[in-house]
């Protein structure tokens, strides 16, 4: 190991498992330790914690970077190009039409753009539900008839004018993302809304849709992070076992 790669470890492991550390004589005394040193201990995993947690939200935070100029360099005609290509490759899966009920994003920068998917979606009889902020880290899936019930809502994004609470979970959840991998993983934009989203809705089918650029090898992932079932791209479809 190189010295450095060796610092970051020590870093964010566990002292007893370092194996660059001197050993020390174990104290006589219980197997438990005495309270107060189970209570240096309680501290230093939690310190330990914070530094994985810090460490964490920085890589994520460089691999959105990197992804933005990405996306930067697409220009307007190409995504809605790809975006179409998606939306047609997205319209043939027999999860989508077989289901009855579909939560889709409402597109939002340089992400694929979903509002034509959306209109297809209404015209084929399916309910459909976009997502409405119900507060802070909460977000819900709102059904909606049309396109004009969209007025701008919280960053910007369209969301539904009036609350219409869809019932029970969606059977197909179509979600954006910053980057993915082949095994499912999703880098978001950080507020963990369509984690919690899909934790509390876990028997919906979760669906990303992106660009074939977005496919990455791999990302840094948390417990909490939800993985995807499918990603449909302008190239390919990703089925994840």
């Amino acid at each position: 190991m190189q010295p450095a790669r060796a610092d970051a470890d020590r870093a964010i492991l566990p002292r007893s498992i370092d194996h660059h550390q001197p050993r020390t004589p174990q104290r006589a005394g219980p197997s438990r330790g005495s309270a107060r040193d189970r209570w240096s201990d309680a501290g230093l995993l939690q310190r330990q914690r914070e530094r994985y947690t810090t460490a964490m939200k920085t890589s994520k935070q460089e691999a959105r970077l990197r992804m933005a100029a990405v996306l930067e360099r697409f220009t307007r005609d190409e995504i809605e190009a790809r975006s179409a290509t998606i939306r047609e490759r997205l319209l043939e899966r027999p999860e989508v039409s077989s289901a009855r009920s579909i939560f889709s994003y409402v597109s939002f920068g340089r992400e694929v753009e979903t509002r034509a998917l959306i209109r297809d979606l209404l015209a084929m009889g399916k309910t459909v539900a976009v997502p409405r902020i119900a507060g802070r880290g909460i977000m819900e899936a709102h059904r909606i008839e049309s396109l004009e019930d969209l007025a701008p809502g919280p960053f910007g994004i369209l969301a539904p004018r009036s609350p219409a609470p869809l019932d029970g979970s969606p059977d197909v959840s179509v979600c954006p993302g910053v980057a993915f991998t082949e095994r499912g993983e999703r880098l978001g934009r950080g507020q963990a809304y369509y984690d919690r989203f899909l934790a509390l809705h876990s028997e919906t089918f979760a669906v990303a849709i992106c660009f074939e650029e977005q496919i990455v090898a791999e990302l840094p992932t948390e417990p909490t992070d939800r993985r995807m079932r499918l990603i449909i791209t302008d190239r390919r479809a990703v089925e994840i076992a």
